[in-house]
This record gives C-alpha cells, sequence and structure tokens, in this order.
C-alpha cells in the first residue's frame, strides 16, 4: 500500500560538472518512483541547456517553467502529461537568453507545488554549484533533498565533495550517486569514492548501452528495457527513496547524509579544497 505524503517531497539531481547523466537519472527515477504509484512531476530547471524534453520527445511543448515563475501561467495549465510513463512534466524552454530567479520568483512555484497534490517533484538542474541559488526555494527545507551525481573520476569526486560543501551551506541534505561505471582498472573503485566523498553511495549505475537507445527512441530506461543493469539499479535507488516518504529528511529514515571529514587515501582531496582531513 502506497503512503502519501502531505507536500510533495522534492529531490534535486544535480552535479558540479556537466556530461555526467543528471537528466538520464532525473528521467529514469521519476518513471521508477511513478512506477511505484506516486503522483510525480519531473521539473526541466536547466534554463541554458534544457534537455528533458528531448529525452521524452516533449519537444513541442512551447511554455513551462519560466511561465510559471514569472506569473505568467499556473502550474495546472503548463504541465505535460507524458502518457507512456504517467510523468507529469514542467518542460523548460530552450533559448540564449540568461535567466536567473529571483527568491520571489522561486516562491511563486513552490506554493503552486504546495497545492498541486504531488508526492514527490524531481528537479532536473544545470551543472554547477552556483544554480543550488535558483531552485533552492522552490521546495521546503524539510521536504527536499539532493542527489548528486558523480562519475568514476578523481575529478568528478573532487567535484562532487565541493558541491555537498555548497548544499552544507544552504541546509540541503544530500546523497551522492556513481554514474556510468564501467568498472574498468582505470576507473575509481567504490570503495575508493566512498572513502574520498566521506560518505556511503545512495547508488552504483552501470554504463549501459541502453541508455543512448532509449534517449533516440524518446523512452525512459525502465521503461524499453526494465530487466537491464541500468533499470535496475534505478529502480533499488527508487524503492530507497519511496520507503522513507513521510519521514524528515536527515533523521534515521531521512534521504540525506552529511558529509563526514576522515583521512584515508583521498583525504588529501578534501585538505586541498578545503583544508581539513
Amino acid at each position: 500500500m502506497v503512503t502519501k505524503t502531505s507536500k510533495p517531497y522534492s529531490i534535486i539531481v544535480s552535479s558540479q560538472k556537466g556530461g555526467v547523466g543528471k537528466t538520464t537519472i532525473s528521467v529514469n527515477l521519476a518513471t521508477a518512483i511513478r512506477q511505484h504509484g506516486y503522483k510525480t512531476l519531473l521539473i526541466d530547471a536547466d534554463y541554458s541547456n534544457p534537455c528533458v524534453g528531448l529525452h521524452l520527445g516533449m519537444g513541442s511543448a512551447n511554455a513551462g517553467l519560466r511561465a510559471v515563475i514569472a506569473g505568467k501561467a499556473k502550474l495546472i495549465d503548463v504541465v505535460a502529461v507524458h502518457n507512456p510513463t504517467g510523468l507529469h512534466v514542467l518542460v523548460n524552454e530552450m533559448t540564449s537568453r540568461n535567466f536567473n530567479p529571483s527568491i520571489s520568483q522561486q516562491q511563486i512555484l513552490r506554493k503552486e507545488l504546495v497545492k498541486s497534490g504531488y508526492d514527490f517533484v524531481i528537479i532536473d538542474m544545470p551543472p554547477g554549484a552556483e544554480n543550488i541559488e535558483g531552485v533552492k526555494e522552490f521546495c521546503d527545507e524539510n521536504s527536499r533533498s539532493a542527489f548528486l551525481v558523480l562519475t568514476p573520476e578523481m575529478a568528478a569526486c573532487a567535484s562532487a565533495i565541493r558541491m555537498a560543501q555548497i548544499c552544507e551551506k544552504h541546509h540541503i541534505n544530500h546523497s551522492m550517486l556513481a554514474n556510468k561505471v564501467r568498472n574498468r582498472r582505470y576507473e575509481l573503485r567504490m570503495d575508493e569514492i566512498e572513502e574520498a566523498i566521506g560518505e556511503g553511495l545512495i547508488g552504483v549505475i552501470p554504463d549501459d548501452e541502453n541508455v543512448p537507445i532509449s534517449i533516440a527512441q524518446h523512452i525512459p530506461v525502465v521503461l524499453l528495457n526494465g530487466s537491464c543493469d541500468f533499470s535496475r539499479s534505478i529502480k533499488n535507488i527508487s524503492r530507497k527513496v519511496c520507503s522513507r516518504v513521510g519521514y524528515e529528511p536527515g533523521g534515521d529514515m531521512g534521504i540525506g547524509m552529511r558529509m563526514r571529514s576522515g583521512g584515508g587515501l583521498f583525504g588529501w582531496i578534501r585538505w586541498l579544497l578545503f583544508g581539513e582531513r
């Protein structure tokens, strides 16, 4: 039996660097959560390079997030339903114009979300820690968490640590997940990554040839091939998320995990970036 939440729980999918697969994870995680019976809204919050609509074959949508936060449209009027998944999707306009929503504009969407009846809101972010400012007011502090995506390489781990520090600054609980894992000798091992970032990973997602196929066909991987390695990993993460609905983030049942400093093989990364071990 599905336990409904009283207000939407928001998951911000973000990273410090681009190319790590944020949008793919956002689309598939939202789809997997929807499969559990939760009413789910997927928001494309990338103002410079929105790709959610492209992934889902919804490129024809011509109004979305900007219209809502500018007060030009109501959420209910511009949300599009993706029939194959049942997802509700708030796309973003693809334009060359720079846009950085103010706190008051973010709060317009927040009010719309509170009365929307959604159980989960998945927010696909642009890369870069500075963009946290552009979404942190979308959701209540006690009803949000960030998933920070990294790949198994040193630069990505260093970037993830920096991103986690920014989340701490803005009181956003976070979890980290590794994507595009090939288990090659030149990659960092998962235990090395966890030692470097100072916390356990909420999930490990393998590199999978079904991902580019799904993007080309505009069908999330969890629908295209629900038994492949990628889909099994995403579904496992979605079960962890759904099992914690109704609990405050950061507690014993919370999604967020705070960084803990420590030594070890990669302790120098934290020392290099922040002067701590």
